[in-house]
């Protein structure tokens, strides 16, 4: 039975690692391998397939395929319900799944506690939806720790932890990190709870269930509430007039966040969706709901920083010899150079100045190693009767085309006289 908090794909691929004492690559190379599926093995788990695994999850391609092959590697005939295919002849993909992971620490706690499994629930992947309405607090995204930002697949997956510095996820008490006003707040749990009920009622879903049926849906709320009229229905749920004229005609297919959109300014929730039909449609509110510019805006997170952490943090990059530049450390710690600059000056000045001369260093390095090539590259043209023209040294020094062109073209004349050439 499924319910709004039922597992994805991805979250039930690390438990299958963690189970068989795996790597992540090892196990879907076997996978592939016993399923006989002609994908590429090549692109497991690169930087691009690790940036882009929540695909897994959606209702692409990609879910479907890793869906079956799963599927028949555990002999579990279920798992397209641990993603949103069955969804996929209405929801559109574009704003579907996060790229990143998110998740609740309070629901990590609680199952550590408890001795529970801890898994990933389909509904963290899902864009649109910023809180846990169990315990009303905001989603993280980004390690507590290291700051950084949690692929749903990496090469050493452990759920509940970071896959970079192996931090625990969790937290016992809510942070209270999250900028959001309280009409905002109500639109966030309006909005969880309608997904919930989407992953809850997915496995009763059948294939009448589609942009047809979609197209009847809004047909029935324009003539409610607009009698008729597309524009002025879209001017009220805020969307273009185009794009709900291709819903309502049955071309395209319909995104979330504008589903649940339509849904909360119509007062209809996600059971009164799936349970619709033409005729005997009961309406619980006689007008549009009003949408307010600060339901709309962007969940954010205000993170608060430990100083002597980043500090410590400061200090190492300072003794590299090869140090990152100020504006990707800053990145990685989720703050501006401003900030950086305001509290810790000296180190950041150090820092600078060291990336600045490691620069200069590798520039120099590259443009002797560029003359020198020209320079090999005369000799060898000439030594096979070729004449060394600028053209011909260009076919074999590929980075001839250099920014400092006249110390290379110097080089090539002072080369060329030293042979008797000019």
């Amino acid at each position: 039975m499924m319910n709004g908090m039922s597992e994805c794909l991805t979250g039930f691929i690390c438990r299958l690692d963690e189970a068989h004492s795996l790597s992540c690559e090892s196990l879907m190379k076997e996978m592939l391998r016993y399923s006989n599926e002609d994908y590429h093995v090549s692109k497991l788990l690169t930087p691009s397939f690790r940036k882009y695994s929540g695909a897994l999850n959606g209702i692409g391609l990609t879910a479907s395929r890793w869906a079956r092959i799963v599927s028949r590697c555990t002999l579990r005939p279920e798992l397209e319900f641990l993603t949103f295919l069955p969804w996929k002849r209405m929801i559109s993909p574009r704003g579907l799944i996060r790229q990143h992971s998110a998740w609740c620490p309070l629901c990590y706690e609680d199952w550590r506690h408890k001795e529970e499994i801890v898994y990933q629930p389909l509904i963290w992947c899902v864009r649109t939806v910023h809180v846990c309405r169990r315990h009303k607090c905001l989603l993280e995204e980004r390690c507590p720790a290291c700051h950084c930002l949690q692929n749903w697949l990496a090469p050493k997956s452990l759920l509940g932890y970071c896959s970079r510095c192996r931090h625990w996820l969790g937290l016992s008490e809510k942070s209270g990190s999250g900028l959001i006003q309280e009409d905002q707040w109500q639109y966030e749990v309006w909005k969880t709870m309608f997904v919930e009920a989407l992953i809850s009622h997915s496995w009763k879903l059948q294939s009448e269930f589609s942009r047809t049926l979609l197209s009847k849906f809004l047909s029935v709320l324009v003539d409610k509430y607009a009698s008729g009229s597309i524009s002025k229905f879209a001017s009220q749920v805020h969307t273009r007039k185009n794009t709900l004229w291709g819903w309502k005609s049955g071309n395209l297919r319909i995104s979330l966040p504008e589903l649940i959109k339509i849904c909360y300014c119509c007062g209809i929730e996600a059971t009164g969706l799936l349970k619709f039909k033409q005729n005997g449609f009961q309406f619980r509110r006689k007008s549009i709901r009003t949408f307010t510019n600060s339901q709309s805006r962007k969940v954010k997170h205000h993170y608060e920083f430990d100083l002597k952490t980043i500090k410590g943090i400061l200090e190492c990059e300072s003794q590299k010899r090869e140090p990152q530049s100020l504006e990707k450390i800053a990145k990685r710690l989720r703050c501006s150079r401003r900030f950086l600059y305001g509290n810790f000056r000296e180190l950041c000045v150090r820092i600078s100045s060291a990336y600045q001369q490691k620069v200069c260093e590798n520039r120099l390095q590259k443009r002797t190693r560029l003359l020198n090539e020209i320079r090999k590259a005369v000799i060898n043209l000439h030594s096979t009767g070729v004449y060394p023209s600028r053209r011909a040294v260009d076919r074999v020094v590929r980075k001839y085309r250099d920014p400092n062109h006249r110390m290379a073209l110097e080089t090539l004349r002072n080369a060329r006289r030293s042979l008797g050439i000019d």
